[in-house]
């Protein structure tokens, strides 16, 4: 509809993303920051990983706060995405933009058919 607006969120600038991209065997870390005013999560939705930095409901960052997950990609090629899991608000904060995509890569010539080539067939910048 012309002339409304509709206020977004989303991880690091106001829309969707970002896509990461890692390696089988490369060691992941970031630093979240909580800018919204209220409490969040990043749940990395298919990562294998320690249940430290799963991002759960368990794991609230709250407003103003950092998380700070660190964690070795121990798993074979995959489209992956990251999406909040904060207790009773996943929904609408995956709504108003909080969703990524997470590609791990891998050296099994099998996987090699996974976007690669970014703004070509979908691939994105490498994460490490």
């Amino acid at each position: 509809m012309a002339g409304v607006t509709t206020p977004t969120w989303g991880y690091s600038g106001g829309i969707l993303g970002p896509t990461l991209r890692a390696k089988r065997g490369e060691t992941v870390a970031l630093r979240v920051r909580n800018s919204l005013g209220e409490v969040t999560s990043v749940h990395w939705h298919g990562m294998h990983l320690p249940a430290i930095f799963d991002g759960g409901p368990h794991q609230p960052i709250t407003p103003g706060g950092t998380w700070t997950p660190t964690w070795t990609v121990k798993q074979p090629a995959a489209t992956l995405w990251c999406h909040p899991h904060a207790h009773g608000t996943t929904q609408r904060h995956a709504f108003r933009g909080l969703a990524g995509v997470f590609i791990v890569d891998d050296d099994d010539p099998v996987h090699h058919e996974l976007p690669h080539d970014y703004g070509v067939d979908g691939g994105v910048r490498r994460l490490c």
